[in-house]
C-alpha cells in the first residue's frame, strides 16, 4: 500500500511557521506529444519522454493539492495557438482549471514568452521545474531564471530528452545546471542543502510546510517513486 504524503515526509509534531507557498511555483516546461509521444508522427518521443511524462503526470496534481502554483510552458508555432493544439497538445498531463498555460517560441522561456513579468507580479522566488529538453529549453529556462535571481530545482527525475536530443546526456547537462547553481533534486525526496545566504534550506520540508499549511489529507505518491 502507498504511504500517504504526510507519511512519507515523516512529518514532525511541530507546526511550522512564516510559510509562504505564494513564492514557489512549479513550471513544467514542453510536455507536449511533439516531444515526448514516442507514437506521434515527429517520432521525436522514446522511452524516457514516455516514462518521465507519466512521472509528471503523476507528481504535478501533488504540488497543485499543496497551493503550488503551476505554469503549464509549451512551445507554440504561428498565431497564438492553444495549449490543445500546439505540438499535438499535451502528453499525458492534464490541464487543470488552476494551471496556467504560458505559450513561449525560443528555448528559454524567459526570452520567447512573458514568464518572467507573470512570476514578477505574483511574487514568486523560488521555481520547481520539470519537464523537457534537459539540454535545451530546460536548461535555458533555468539558467535564464537564475540570472534573473531567482531559487530553482531543478526535479532531476521529472526531466529528459527526446530523440533529437541525446537522452544519455541528461545527467551531464543536469551537472551544468547544478555547476551554475540550480538545486537538482528529486520531485519526491529532497535533500538538505544551503541557501545562497548560507542558511539551512530544505525543499522537502517546504513541501511539509506546504501540507502543514494547507492541511493535505489522503494524498499519495506513486508507488514506483517510493524507493529511495
Amino acid at each position: 500500500m502507498a504511504k500517504s504524503l504526510k507519511e512519507y515526509l515523516g512529518l514532525p509534531t511541530l507546526s511550522f511557521r512564516n510559510v509562504k507557498p505564494h513564492e514557489y511555483a512549479h513550471c513544467i516546461i514542453d510536455v507536449q506529444r511533439e516531444f515526448c509521444d514516442p507514437k506521434f508522427s515527429s517520432r521525436r518521443g522514446n522511452k524516457e519522454t514516455n516514462r518521465v511524462s507519466g512521472h509528471i503526470a503523476s507528481v504535478a496534481p501533488l504540488f497543485r493539492a499543496a497551493h503550488v502554483p503551476t505554469y503549464v510552458i509549451y512551445f507554440a508555432r504561428g498565431k497564438n495557438p492553444c495549449v490543445s493544439q500546439a505540438g499535438g497538445g499535451l502528453y499525458k498531463l492534464r490541464m487543470s482549471k488552476d494551471y496556467i498555460a504560458v505559450a513561449k517560441n525560443r528555448d528559454s522561456a524567459f526570452e520567447g514568452s512573458d514568464i518572467g513579468r507573470i512570476l514578477k507580479r505574483a511574487g514568486h522566488r523560488h521555481l520547481l521545474v520539470s519537464g523537457f529538453n534537459t539540454n535545451a529549453c530546460v536548461k535555458s529556462t533555468v539558467l535564464d531564471a537564475l540570472c534573473e535571481g531567482l531559487r530553482v530545482d531543478v526535479m532531476e527525475d521529472c526531466v529528459g530528452n527526446d530523440n533529437h536530443n541525446i537522452a544519455s546526456q541528461t545527467p551531464q547537462y543536469i551537472e551544468r545546471m547544478r555547476a551554475n547553481g540550480a538545486y537538482c533534486r528529486s520531485s519526491y525526496r529532497f535533500n538538505h542543502g544551503h541557501c545562497r545566504d548560507g542558511g539551512k534550506h530544505s525543499s522537502r520540508a517546504a513541501l511539509r510546510n506546504f501540507y502543514d499549511c494547507n492541511a493535505i489529507r489522503s494524498r499519495a505518491w506513486p508507488k514506483y517513486i517510493q524507493a529511495d
